[in-house]
């Protein structure tokens, strides 16, 4: 071990002497432990400081994500004030099936050909209403996952 510095001696002796004296415990071992209290106080404030960050961390991404599903919600309703009745209802079809085809959708509006079928499921898709993904040679169309 090093010797201390004389001048700290000097402060830890007026300090605490007597009760190192007290209890036969030299200026070293009440250092070092006065150190580790420190540290342990030290640690104790960080851990403090770190769990209130947290939470204000927690009570941002709340708020981010209440934001997010507000924009969301106002997408969709502006989205969906400019479909017609037809439109509503094809949304309610693809609702409850999960995903329809160009096919599906001819045969339950009796549309005469898949065309005009088709040509709706794509107006929504590019009014963002919809999404398409490709499937064994066909188009199915879905709701956007929210």
């Amino acid at each position: 071990m090093t010797t201390m510095d004389s001048g700290y001696d000097g402060e830890f002796n007026e300090l605490v002497g007597e009760l190192a004296n007290a209890f036969n415990i030299d200026s070293q071992s009440m250092t070092l432990a006065s150190m580790l209290y420190s540290i342990a106080q030290e640690k104790k404030s960080t851990n403090l400081i770190v769990r209130d960050i947290n939470a204000k961390f927690d009570r941002i991404i709340g708020r981010l994500e209440n934001l997010e599903a507000k924009i969301e919600e106002t997408h969709t309703q502006s989205a969906q004030a400019g479909l017609t009745t037809r439109d509503q209802e094809l949304l309610d079809y693809v609702r409850s099936s999960g995903e329809v085809c160009a096919d599906m959708v001819k045969n339950q509006f009796n549309y005469r050909g898949t065309n005009a079928a088709s040509g709706r499921l794509n107006k929504l898709f590019k009014e963002g209403v919809l999404q398409k993904t490709q499937k064994e040679g066909k188009i199915y169309y879905s709701l956007p996952n929210t």
